[in-house]
């Protein structure tokens, strides 16, 4: 859990940047396999209707998030939902 949470603190100072080659590099080998193993059942292009309208199998689907709100605030960690429901707050 601490591991999680610490990638998505670290891809959210990311996604206040351009994406570039080292927010992408971030995301692809930090963020993107936790998310695989723990939410991509659920909230990826492979399920038939994800839950919440939530998407975490991209950045862009991250910053977009779902029907609560963005999943991602670029610059604000504490207004971003994923990591807040990740962290259990």
């Amino acid at each position: 859990m601490r591991l999680l949470t610490f990638a998505l603190v670290c891809l959210l100072a990311a996604a206040s940047s351009q994406e570039d080659a080292a927010t992408v590099k971030l995301f692809e080998e930090q963020v993107g396999p936790i998310l695989a193993t723990r939410c991509y059942k659920c909230h990826s292009a492979e399920s038939p209707k994800p839950k919440g309208g939530l998407r975490v199998d991209s950045r862009e689907s991250l910053l977009k998030g779902g029907e609560l709100g963005p999943a991602l605030v670029p610059g604000n960690a504490g207004g971003s939902l994923l990591l807040r429901a990740v962290a259990w707050a």
